[in-house]
């Protein structure tokens, strides 16, 4: 049984070219969070560190391409 997160990441992966529309920090931020990019799964506040943002602002861009993704 999948759970939330990784049919999140599923579908992420089967629909990223529909989210051409984004700014690509939404999905390098994305993909560093949920593990996409290295096979682990980092923090907000890791991710905020790592791409020189707040750990809220790494959320809320999380958030954004969460929300896109539900939209399809």
């Amino acid at each position: 049984m999948l759970t939330v997160e990784k049919k999140l990441i599923e579908k992420y992966k089967m629909g990223k070219n529909r989210l051409g529309h984004l700014q690509p920090r939404y999905l390098e931020v994305f993909e560093y969070r949920t593990g996409i990019a290295d096979g682990t799964t980092h923090t907000q506040k890791e991710t905020g560190k790592k791409f020189g943002i707040s750990s809220t602002r790494a959320a809320q861009l999380e958030a954004r391409v969460k929300y896109e993704l539900e939209l399809f």
